[in-house]
């Protein structure tokens, strides 16, 4: 069985994200993608984060109906740093999967040696890349991380990010068809993100 594991803080969950890993199921034969919201990112600053209990609901809402991919709260479950070898680790144990894919976006790259005991993803998983444009101009990307990289060809650049959806909640701005259609509901029945 071939695994991707899609980790992140989700905050909120958009359509490049299921886009991503729309394209990485598809080009890499992939059997299911779980879909890892962290409770407490350690290369984030927390305080600009909402609950997990929003966060898990908005990814179960955005990926329901595609049955390929599938919800873990291995990352959500605790109140501690996740740290992604120890997930990677921990799902080698606990499911039957023969190959592992940590999916991540490029940004990801030129700081993955700065991961906590990054040696361990790479030796057991591969580490899969959505590329966007002049990435490779922007910061040294170490030769071991750039060696265990597999990059995308079909994903095309999406430019969404949850910083901007926060930023345009909190201007009054319509967010529609940047977000699932639940995700969006859930988004203004809940009123998050509004300051």
């Amino acid at each position: 069985m071939r695994v991707g594991l899609f980790g992140g803080t989700f905050n909120p969950i958009h359509n490049a994200h299921l886009r991503l890993a729309e394209c990485a199921l598809c080009e890499l034969g992939l059997d299911k993608i779980f879909f890892l919201p962290t409770s407490l990112p350690p290369h984030k600053d927390n305080t600009q984060i909402i609950d997990i209990s929003h966060r898990k609901k908005m990814v179960f809402l955005a990926i329901e109906d595609n049955h390929f991919f599938a919800f873990s709260d291995i990352e959500a479950r605790t109140n501690k740093i996740s740290y992604t070898f120890e997930t990677i680790l921990n799902f080698r144990e606990s499911t039957c999967c023969d190959e592992l894919y940590y999916i991540s976006g490029a940004d990801t790259l030129p700081v993955f040696h700065n991961y906590k005991n990054y040696e361990t993803i790479l030796s057991n998983s591969k580490l899969v890349i959505a590329p966007r444009p002049d990435f490779f101009t922007k910061a040294p990307i170490r030769p071991e991380v750039l060696n265990a990289t597999v990059f995308l060809k079909t994903f095309e650049h999406i430019d969404i990010s949850s910083s901007r959806i926060r930023s345009l909640i909190a201007e009054r701005k319509s967010i529609r068809y940047l977000v699932p259609e639940p995700v969006y509901n859930y988004i203004k029945n809940k009123r998050l993100y509004v300051r």
